[in-house]
């Protein structure tokens, strides 16, 4: 049911490799995404989110965006101690409190257990 252009393309099996993003296009990507914050992003935060790594582009927009969506919702401005905040679970301001998901450990303790059953049971 395809097209015959399309059918002649894929039968000659293009072959692309993927790579991580290197960090200038991590930089950039952040840039792009950022554009319309405000108040607008400084360069050491963007160099700060280019250091991190990523497995693709669309990781390094979805960080981009949990960060900008985080910043419209509490009215706080992205600098680099937002940053540890949000994408690596630092010490929140709001007690000291650890993030959740920064520990495995802690969060599988604080799980809920429907079951009221230790999680070794299998029955």
């Amino acid at each position: 049911a395809l097209e015959e252009r399309l059918r002649s393309r894929f039968a000659q099996g293009l072959v692309v490799e993927l790579h991580s993003p290197d960090r200038a296009m991590r930089r950039a990507l952040h840039a792009q995404a950022l554009a319309g914050t405000t108040p607008g992003v400084s360069g050491d935060v963007l160099d700060l989110l280019a250091d991190r790594p990523a497995r693709s582009a669309a990781d390094v927009v979805a960080a981009a965006t949990r960060l900008r969506e985080a910043a419209a919702r509490t009215g706080t401005s992205i600098t680099p101690g937002f940053v540890a905040v949000e994408l690596d679970g630092a010490s929140s301001r709001r007690g000291g409190s650890t993030h959740l998901m920064a520990d495995p450990e802690r969060f599988v303790q604080r799980w809920a257990d429907f079951a009221n059953r230790l999680m070794e049971d299998d029955a």
